[in-house]
């Protein structure tokens, strides 16, 4: 997959410097940057796989006190998020907060 144009990147980047980012703010990133049509849960997915798979961004979720990474090699986590995803997409549900996972980027504990 590529990287989107540099708008739909910032939006994910600030976001994501911030607190994080869940993977619906993925799609409003598709939706308000992207190229028309792209603002679909299966791309948001694909981006965020990407994302993680290049090591840009670390996957987790959050816990009572703060973020905890998944325990999975890239590759492994980047695969999770697909089946996650796919499994959404299959059964027609839309992505709400926590949805999959939450990112932060891979700098984050730096």
């Amino acid at each position: 997959m590529e990287e989107p144009n540099a708008d739909v990147m910032d939006y994910i980047w600030e976001s994501a410097s911030f607190d994080g980012i869940m993977l619906f703010e993925f799609v409003a990133a598709l939706r308000e940057y992207g190229s028309p049509g792209s603002a679909t849960t299966e791309n948001a997915g694909k981006l965020a796989a990407h994302l993680v798979r290049t090591g840009k961004l670390i996957p987790g979720r959050l816990g009572a006190d703060a973020f905890e990474p998944w325990e999975l090699p890239a590759e492994e986590a980047a695969q999770r998020i697909e089946n996650e995803v796919s499994r959404f997409v299959a059964e027609g549900r839309k992505l709400s907060l926590g949805d999959v996972a939450h990112f932060m980027p891979a700098k984050w504990n730096s």
